[in-house]
């Protein structure tokens, strides 16, 4: 059966317990929460360690699902491996491997996710790689199938999607590998031009798949029309999904989720 989550940005612990208790309270349908491991040098985040222990503790997420990212590029295969056992004990669900963006232009160690992968053994973990839809042939996706084939990889999570028309190539991509429940396609909407060129210039998503639009408002329309019919494709299809918020608001979760399900009104 296909799920869906909601990716959180794990600022600080009031900040994300605050997203949570009103996420649920909302009565909307979803499983569980995707959150990032993220390192910026201007800004704090919680460490997938401290998340790990707020979900031992119960402090966050009890009735729900958790996914984590967890980072390859700065650790050795070894502690990776680490903190999936510590993953393992700390009642997480799934562990999404990436390599992770570096921090800065001179880093030279990288440990790419998928180096990881033929190290490691089944686990009760749920393992979880990453496609990147807008890279010439997927990037690094060759180097993921093996493990994907051998039962190591359980799911795959995309790129943000802004146009359906992409899930015929996920479909191409994937059919031979894993059931579509088991990939979590990316939704998400933006509200201005910055945030166009950023997901272009940044993540090479081609701009005819980004909103069109002259102003900001816009592009925000256009925006959230489109992130409906993706989730509504993803779902007559039978993917599964997670739905970044970022800076987006549980009204407008709200109104995607319910155009989604009402083709009429959409």
């Amino acid at each position: 059966m296909s799920e869906t989550f909601l990716e959180l940005v794990p600022k600080s612990a009031i900040s994300l317990r605050q997203s949570m208790t009103e996420l649920e309270a909302s009565g909307l349908p979803f499983d569980g929460y995707n959150l990032p491991e993220l390192r910026r040098k201007d800004q704090q985040f919680l460490q997938p360690e401290e998340l790990m222990q707020m979900r031992l503790e119960g402090s966050i997420s009890e009735k729900k699902q958790l996914t984590l990212h967890l980072r390859t590029r700065e650790r050795s295969v070894q502690e990776t491996i680490d903190r999936l056992r510590l993953a393992t004990r700390s009642g997480v669900d799934l562990a999404l491997l990436v390599t992770g963006d570096p921090l800065a232009e001179a880093d030279s160690f990288c440990m790419h996710a998928q180096n990881v992968l033929p190290m490691l053994s089944k686990t009760p973990l749920k393992i979880a790689v990453g496609a990147d839809l807008y890279q010439p042939h997927w990037g690094r996706w060759g180097q993921k199938i093996d493990a994907i084939h051998s039962g190591i990889v359980d799911a795959v999570f995309t790129q943000p999607i802004f146009d359906p028309s992409v899930f015929h190539d996920i479909d191409e991509r994937t059919r031979d590998l894993l059931p579509r429940e088991r990939i979590y396609a990316g939704i998400t909407w933006m509200a201005t031009e910055r945030s166009r060129r950023y997901w272009h210039e940044r993540n090479g998503v081609p701009l005819a798949h980004l909103p069109h639009g002259e102003s900001d408002e816009e592009i925000s329309r256009n925006s959230l029309s489109q992130a409906v019919d993706t989730l509504r494709t993803a779902k007559q299809e039978g993917y599964s999904t997670y739905v970044m918020l970022m800076r987006n608001t549980t009204a407008q979760l709200e109104r995607i989720f319910s155009m989604a399900e009402n083709i009429q009104e959409a």
